[in-house]
């Protein structure tokens, strides 16, 4: 393949995508002035300012459909505030300091069909299809926020959202979280931006839905400490910049840029909305408007993504680069480049539509077939080692009905009819019944077959060089679940079965265990009252028949004791306490910088630290503020809080935050 005429091909594509980024966002930042609406059947045409509320509704690209969105109110209580940390209320475990590489301490493989280029373990700082949230909106809304803690440990973030017209809704999105850590060679920036819209028309036979997503990261990789006993073994506190790292000088960066543009045209009877008095009176000739009902959905979607991973080193120690020749002291650069097309045409058909059966008039049939195109670019030192590309055919069919119902049902499947990843497949069911208002039960399975990541196919640089020719993963996995909301109340157990699971091993290559690998891991979630004072529970037990190959631990818990209260003639919500965050020993994996990959170790044992944040958190009307103190026993059990291996957990350090809703 002419590889220049190729990179030609990409430039045009990439220049095109970003020519409409632009265009799109000039066009809805042109009315920034406050908003006003015509009150439906006013024949005087007199604007109304509209009424201030809170009640603001927003959605993720999943939850349009073609007739309508399934909305969630903006979470405006403290729990998204509370939370501003996925490290620890998520399950995570980072490398000792906000924004380090992070991987989940539950079991949990994904089924991925198509092309995977998953290349580093940084995605729960990035932002994506699944958390990118439209709104709709009857006035502008801003959120912003800012938090700052030791060590230059701070950020921001920014949310704004507003209706250009009725059936018009953009915004766009910013947030900076940036740390210098406690040790050497730690500092961590990560940039990410948004810009979305959603349009429709009138009658709602034509929707448009489009964004675009930037993620930027910077991390200086110091390897861990080079002796974790000069931590574990310390009878007090010494200065954390004086421990000897095992890479002095390397550094990963990587940008991510992702656009997705679709579009649905609808086909079915009009429905027409009258004027209405105030006695009631329909006056037929009084149309306030009409809108199709759709029968049948056409649809269109075009997905663009382009991932790039620097990795360099200025100082290299041969040590760290065992199946090389390197020179000591030497420097390298690599990099990365992944770009990826995901073109598809559908159709979805609402079947029925008679009014005697609920669960049949909201079920939904969808067809779809697609091409996926992908490149593959990997460069040392200005040496092209790796140019590839893929593609894939495939087909995808799902049947569902909308989640507000009693009874919700997904059933969903997708088959690669050829190409790289041919013979992949998945098929996925989720099954909810609302017993009563307040009891719910769900099921959620899934099962599938897929090829590796990318990664673990072919890799190529000085440093690091493997490529294998592993088997499919076969991963089955299923979770039942019962909620009660008049009782703060969830329990659950989830189970999953993986074969022929891929890892790295000991050696940092990649590896394969051909045998099934089983987990099951009941978990429950309670909210216990007694007046003013709260204790929330979070937490299971994992089960895992290969421990050794999947290294997680046993009992994992996020819990909370607080009292809540309003002071000041109930104008200000005061929330005091602490948090408790512990999980049971386990053999973490370590991490290698070169490849930003874990791999397992079984000798060095971590965990069985309760880590314990006291805080305070008030709000009073659109205004939050919070202060904690985290790791607030270092040093009085002992200086045992490693992450993992080469990697403590931060010392104790005082963070606060602030956040401000601005509604017009």
């Amino acid at each position: 393949m002419n590889i220049s005429k190729t990179k030609n091909i990409r430039g045009s594509l990439l220049g095109n995508l970003q020519l409409i980024l632009v265009i799109l966002f000039t066009a809805a930042t042109f009315n920034l002035t406050s908003q006003t609406i015509i009150e439906q059947g006013d024949t005087s045409e007199i604007e109304e300012k509209v009424p201030k509320s809170n009640n603001f509704y927003q959605f993720t690209v999943q939850q349009i459909h073609p007739d309508t969105f399934v909305f969630s109110k903006i979470d405006t209580t403290f729990t998204p505030f509370f939370n501003y940390d996925n490290h620890l209320s998520n399950f995570n475990s980072n490398l000792g300091n906000h924004g380090s590489a992070t991987k989940s301490l539950l079991a949990n493989d994904s089924i991925l069909t198509g092309l995977n280029y998953t290349f580093d373990n940084l995605d729960a700082f990035r932002w994506g299809k699944g958390n990118i949230k439209f709104k709709e909106l009857s006035q502008p809304y801003a959120s912003i926020m800012y938090f700052n803690g030791a060590q230059k440990e701070e950020g921001v973030e920014l949310h704004l959202s507003q209706n250009i017209r009725e059936n018009w809704n953009v915004g766009v999105g910013y947030r900076k979280i940036s740390s210098e850590g406690f040790y050497v060679r730690q500092r961590n920036a990560i940039n990410n931006f948004y810009f979305n819209q959603q349009l429709k028309s009138k009658n709602h036979r034509y929707q448009l839905i489009f964004y675009g997503i930037y993620n930027e990261t910077y991390n200086q990789e110091n390897g861990g400490i080079q002796n974790d006993t000069l931590f574990t073994n310390s009878p007090e506190k010494i200065s954390r910049k004086g421990f000897p790292v095992n890479y002095t000088d390397a550094t990963n960066r990587s940008r991510q840029q992702e656009y997705l543009l679709k579009q649905r045209f609808n086909f079915g009877h009009t429905k027409y909305f009258y004027y209405r008095d105030e006695n009631d009176s329909l006056y037929p000739d009084s149309i306030i408007k009409s809108q199709i009902i759709p029968r049948i959905t056409l649809e269109h979607s075009l997905l663009y993504q382009h991932q790039e991973f620097v990795y360099e080193d200025g100082n290299i120690d041969s040590t760290n680069y065992p199946f090389q020749s390197i020179q000591n002291g030497s420097a390298l650069i690599d990099k990365t480049l992944f770009n990826k097309f995901d073109n598809e045409l559908g159709i979805i058909l609402r079947p029925w539509v008679k009014r005697d059966s609920t669960f049949l008039t909201g079920l939904r049939l969808r067809s779809a077939a697609g091409f996926q195109y992908g490149t593959y670019e990997q460069k040392s030192n200005n040496k092209l080692q790796t140019d590839v590309f893929q593609n894939n055919v495939y087909l995808s069919s799902s049947l569902y009905n909308l989640p507000f119902t009693k009874h919700h049902l997904a059933i969903s499947g997708k088959l690669i009819l050829a190409g790289y990843n041919e013979a992949d497949f998945n098929i996925t069911g989720y099954y909810s019944n609302s017993i009563t208002k307040k009891i719910k039960v769900s099921i959620k399975t899934a099962f599938g077959s897929q090829r590796p990541a990318l990664l673990f196919d072919q890799y190529n640089t000085f440093g690091w060089v493997w490529n294998t020719n592993l088997d499919k993963l076969s991963i089955s996995k299923a979770d039942l679940n019962l909620k009660i909301d008049s009782s703060f109340f969830k329990v659950g157990i989830a189970v999953q079965s993986t074969t022929n699971y891929t890892y790295f091993g000991w050696d940092r290559l990649p590896r394969q265990y051909s045998n099934a690998i089983t987990t099951i891991r009941p978990y429950v979630e309670k909210l216990f009252n007694l007046g003013n004072f709260h204790l929330q529970l979070k937490g299971g037990y994992q089960f895992i028949d290969q421990a050794g190959i999947i290294n997680l631990p046993e009992i994992y818990s996020h819990n909370s004791l607080y009292f809540e209260g309003r002071l000041f003639q109930s104008e200000m919500l005061v929330r005091l306490g602490s948090d408790v965050f512990y999980v049971s020993n386990y053999t973490a994996d370590r991490y290698n910088p070169a490849t930003k990959q874990f791999y397992i170790q079984n000798n060095q044992i971590v965990g069985a630290y309760p880590w314990l944040e006291p805080f305070l958190m008030v709000n009073v009307e659109r205004f939050y503020f919070f202060a904690r103190m985290a790791n607030a026993t270092e040093g009085l059990l002992s200086y045992n809080y490693l992450a993992r291996p080469g990697y403590p957990l931060q010392d104790r350090a005082f963070k606060f935050a602030i956040k401000w809703t601005l509604i017009n």
